[in-house]
């Protein structure tokens, strides 16, 4: 389905190359990427930039975006409550 990353940090899919626009994102723990992190490179998929922008972040951070949604969430009422 998904390839690993490339040399770069350059991500590949079908009919797509996409990347972070700073690679030092791609390492950061508490980011919930969303279309203005990314870049892509080609799109021969016949979805305009941003529908592919959408699709990429469905396809390859949604489960990751939720999960650093929820530990963001949960650092941040921690912090309120003391």
């Amino acid at each position: 389905m998904n390839n690993l990353p490339l040399n770069n940090f350059k991500y590949e899919g079908d009919g797509y190359v996409f990347e972070f626009k700073n690679e030092r994102e791609a390492f950061y723990k508490t980011l919930v990427v969303t279309p203005r992190h990314l870049k892509v490179l080609s799109n021969t998929t016949g979805m305009t930039t941003e529908q592919l922008k959408d699709s990429v972040i469905a396809e390859w951070f949604a489960e990751e975006n939720e999960q650093v949604r929820l530990e963001n969430n949960a650092k941040r009422r921690a912090k309120v409550a003391s």
